[in-house]
């Protein structure tokens, strides 16, 4: 006789909504660069790579200014993560990071998302 063995595959997180996502600037970022840095913002979902949005880079600037808004797809618990890089020649793995931020669901809402 012939058996069959079937595995489950992994449950994908529920999609609750879409969170408003504001990018407006950034101040006083470290000069990574003989210039000026060339700063752009990498917001996403930790976990989710594919959940993501980013800004324009802005060239020669310590204090960009980017009004980048968007949404992005969240579940429950999901936290977002806020990356500043400095554009380099040579490709995104040779970008410096600024500096980041990673804000958890409670800090978003009250009630978490």
């Amino acid at each position: 006789p012939a058996s069959a063995t079937a595995a489950a595959a992994p449950a994908s997180p529920r999609v609750l909504g879409k969170a408003k996502i504001s990018i407006i600037s950034a101040s006083g970022l470290r000069n990574a660069d003989a210039g000026k840095s060339d700063p752009y913002c990498v917001c996403e979902i930790v976990g989710k790579p594919q959940v993501r949005m980013q800004t324009p880079v802005i060239n020669d600037t310590c204090d960009p200014v980017w009004n980048k808004r968007g949404e992005l797809e969240y579940a429950k618990g999901d936290s977002v993560k806020f990356s500043v890089f400095d554009k380099d020649p040579g490709g995104v793995h040779n970008h410096d990071c600024l500096g980041h931020v990673t804000l958890t669901s409670w800090r978003l809402q009250p009630h978490g998302f």
